[in-house]
């Protein structure tokens, strides 16, 4: 069966490597793509995106155009073991740990992890590295 979902990449040519290790930013992508996948329709759409803040931190996006998450299920899907509360969240297969694994590897590595949703709204997932992290 095929999602028949579009991924738009966009980054800019130049991008410093991250100190940090490469096995845990691999899980996290791997993490936030599968349920960017997971959680978007058919004839939906995920931007993966990344850029250079003037802070000189690196951002990371990862936005879909899914079912999205509601204010109060926010908390609640960082949590372990946890998943929103819709009906397409309970009928996907799955631990409930792939955000909250996700933001651990993150803080792990100085950053953060913010979630910014709702309902039928899609879903942006942000991730700052701060430039302490990184080397040109």
């Amino acid at each position: 069966a095929t999602a028949e979902i579009s991924l738009e990449l966009n980054f800019p040519e130049f991008l410093p490597s991250i100190l940090g290790d490469q096995r845990s930013f691999r899980q996290i992508f791997l993490n936030l793509l599968s349920n960017a996948i997971k959680f978007t329709p058919a004839q939906g759409r995920i931007d993966i995106s990344g850029s250079m803040l003037k802070d000189g931190a690196f951002e990371l996006i990862v936005k879909d155009s899914g079912i999205g998450i509601s204010e109060q299920d926010i908390e609640k899907v960082l949590q372990p073991f946890s998943q929103a509360s819709s009906d397409l969240a309970r009928s996907s297969e799955g631990t409930g740990l792939g955000l909250s694994i996700s933001k651990s590897l993150v803080e792990h590595h100085d950053g953060t992890l913010q979630i910014e949703s709702g309902p039928n709204l899609g879903t942006s997932i942000i991730i700052k590295i701060p430039g302490t992290r990184l080397v040109s």
